[in-house]
């Protein structure tokens, strides 16, 4: 009979229903994880009005193809990436700049898929359609980044390897203790208690969790993050690498001198120039390009870039150059010295000097001009106070890069760097520390590559973006700091969260296998069945927490 009242047939029933409980509780929990990324998949409209033999008609989004001439109206959702070719609107573009500050598009204005139109209309020429559009990339890769596993979840793979035959044993010692100490039924029921109570759930749940929720705010505040091994190594870098153009300062720079060699005409500088830089997107080359805008276009033969030292083509058959020392003093060989003190107050003007050539002639110099970005000193700042030194490499002069260097506050400064260059020096850094890398151009792509994390702004180019593991959607050098403090937020999550599933295995499973009984203190196993259910849900909720991260 005493045996008989410790079978617990409601026990059963008890256990199923607060373990069912518990893991709703879990699911929901664990759903809102998700609304991010759900969120970014909503933004992509259904159908889609396009504007065929002269005549609108309404298509799926899926047969949209390049090329097409899409409508927009108050109210559509944009469903490409594209160009406007017709009409005013103001567009909210918050998806992408987590800002919900609507923006003016007219003709010319590019569009990206997911933006919505507040008011006005447009037409629009789809350029990136379906899969190709920087909305699917974008949940593409908070997808990937969600799925995958962090480095520091190998600790919870390594215990719960051992956790199930070590908490079985465990069970299997408590039967067999209690059977000689209080009999059958004493046994059986601390047991099933250690059976019940024990939670690798709680392990497993640690990271993943922490992560999906940390990448999912991170794609809500513009910063996009491609894997959970980027998101772990972000809150431990110690030390951060820049470059300067286009991501210290604003990229937009315009040209401050102009002097021409000796013997060298004004027109001709103005025509090798304009032919050259037309032909390249680099911040200085559109600087160039605008300053001699209406000089007679003539088209170079075998144009070529030079990463990390200038421009290359034939110009009427005659070898043309345009670039830094670097190109046309080493590889050259050409004489600068005729220029020296023209260099010398466009560096004291804290700008940068181009040369020009033809032939194995010196025809001028150009000094261009750049402004530091309105966030940079605070980010500096804030970088300070986080306790992360930040260095300068740059392909740019020494003087010119010291200028923009120490207005800021930066903690080193390398300058006339080509692209293997940042890239060696990152290696080098990288034996001591924990190096992030952020820029934005060709010339970053290797180091952006060799660094630990590399942090490319949203406004780059797409090599840049590719050999990144972060990107800055709003193009905010601010938005790196928050990407470290939510790489520092996600990884104090898991370690709290492995901490807290640690110990309370190590707790509850002692007390489950009656090591209190003696003090009249006993978890029967419905009482385990709730305790489990709670610590699951214990650290799905604490991961949750990241949801509310600024």
């Amino acid at each position: 009979h005493r045996i008989a009242m410790h079978v617990y047939f409601e026990a059963a029933a008890m256990i199923l229903t607060l373990v069912l409980v518990g893991k709703t509780l879990e699911g929901r929990a664990k759903d809102k994880t998700l609304s991010a990324i759900r969120a970014l998949a909503k933004l992509a409209p259904d159908r889609v009005t396009v504007l065929r033999d002269g005549k609108p008609s309404e298509i799926p989004t899926s047969e949209l193809i390049a090329g097409d001439t899409v409508l927009l109206r108050a109210g559509d959702r944009v469903a490409a990436d594209g160009v406007a070719i017709g009409g005013f609107a103001t567009v909210d573009e918050s998806h992408l700049t987590g800002e919900s500050l609507p923006l003016e598009k007219g003709e010319g204005s590019m569009l990206a898929a997911g933006s919505v139109i507040c008011d006005g209309a447009l037409r629009m020429r789809a350029d990136r359609v379906g899969t190709d559009t920087s909305l699917a990339a974008t949940l593409r890769m908070v997808r990937e980044a969600a799925a995958g596993k962090a480095p520091i979840a190998r600790l919870a793979d390594r215990v719960s390897v051992v956790f199930v035959p070590i908490v079985v044993a465990i069970a299997l010692l408590t039967f067999v203790v209690w059977a000689f100490v209080g009999g059958i039924g004493e046994a059986l029921v601390h047991a099933v208690s250690v059976l019940v109570i024990s939670c690798p759930c709680a392990l497993g749940l640690a990271t993943p969790t922490a992560i999906m929720t940390a990448t999912g705010r991170g794609a809500e505040l513009g910063i996009l993050v491609k894997s959970a091994a980027a998101l772990e190594t972000l809150g431990r870098i110690d030390l951060l690498a820049l470059d300067k153009t286009g991501t210290l300062t604003e990229g937009q720079m315009s040209v401050s001198h102009v002097f021409c060699a000796p013997g060298a005409s004004l027109d001709e500088l103005a025509r090798v120039a304009y032919a050259l830089e037309s032909r390249s997107g680099h911040p200085i080359a559109k600087a160039i390009t605008k300053y001699f805008e209406g000089t007679p276009d003539t088209e170079p033969e075998g144009f070529s870039v030079l990463p990390g030292k200038g421009l290359y083509g034939k110009i009427d058959g005659i070898h043309c150059f345009a670039g830094n020392a670097a190109l046309l003093y080493d590889d050259m060989e050409i004489e600068l010295d005729p220029l020296a003190d023209e260099v010398e107050r466009i560096l004291s003007d804290f700008s940068t000097p181009v040369y020009l050539s033809i032939g194995e002639s010196l025809l001028g110099v150009i000094g261009v001009g750049d402004t530091i970005r309105a966030d940079a000193a605070d980010a500096i700042s804030d970088l300070r106070a986080l306790g992360i030194p930040t260095i300068v490499l740059t392909g740019d002069h020494e003087l010119a890069a010291k200028r923009v260097a120490d207005a800021l506050g930066c903690d080193g400064l390398h300058a006339g760097l080509l692209p293997d260059g940042k890239a060696r020096l990152v290696r080098e850094l990288s034996r001591e520390h924990r190096v992030a890398m952020i820029g934005d151009g060709i010339n970053d792509a290797e180091a952006l590559a060799t660094a630990e994390v590399g942090i490319a702004i949203g406004a780059g180019t797409d090599v840049a973006i590719a050999s990144a593991d972060v990107v800055l959607r709003r193009s905010r050098l601010a938005d790196a700091v928050t990407a470290l403090r939510l790489g520092k937020a996600a990884l104090r999550n898991v370690r709290q969260n492995l901490f807290w599933a640690l110990v309370y295995n190590a707790i509850c499973i002692p007390i489950a296998a009656g090591i209190l009984s003696p003090l009249g203190i006993t978890l029967v196993p419905w009482m385990a069945a709730l305790a489990m259910s709670f610590s699951s849900l214990f650290v799905v909720t604490n991961a949750l927490r990241l949801r509310r991260f600024r």
